[in-house]
């Protein structure tokens, strides 16, 4: 994995780990008005926030790149129900107000979707090269 895209995935952890921790533990009356959570549902989604960190992180510091890209996979997968969460209050209404909420998750979901992808694809074509010289090599 290249050291800029390593910069993308930690900048990217801190981020959605804050916003897990957020959830959990801060007071649910001060948050966005279109993400309307409760007690309960906060904390599911706190929850999913702080398990997706947790896979990236320990991808990231195992150097495990099939672990790394679920955890992003995961990321994606909140940050799409965040999105979804808030459509109908936000563009859907007429006419749309606080789409910069809708916004501002689906962008995260999309980055942690490509971060996976590319981390994927670098890995397996980097897998197949090496299985291919050691082939040559003789080796394989």
């Amino acid at each position: 994995m290249t050291r800029t895209l390593q910069v993308f995935v930690w900048l990217s952890l801190v981020q959605i780990a804050a916003r897990g921790a957020d959830l959990l533990w801060s007071d649910p009356y001060v948050r966005e008005r279109a993400l309307d959570l409760g007690g309960a549902e906060a904390a599911i989604w706190g929850t999913a926030c702080l398990a997706s960190a947790a896979v990236v992180l320990v991808g990231l510091l195992s150097r495990r790149y099939a672990v790394l890209a679920n955890g992003c996979f995961m990321a994606f997968a909140t940050y799409s129900m965040f999105a979804w969460h808030v459509l109908d209050e936000t563009l859907l209404q007429v006419p749309p107000d606080d789409w910069r909420v809708f916004a501002d998750h689906a962008v995260r979901g999309l980055m942690w979707l490509v971060i996976g992808s590319s981390i994927s694809v670098r890995e397996g074509v980097l897998r197949i090269r090496k299985e291919k010289e050691d082939e040559a090599l003789g080796l394989g």
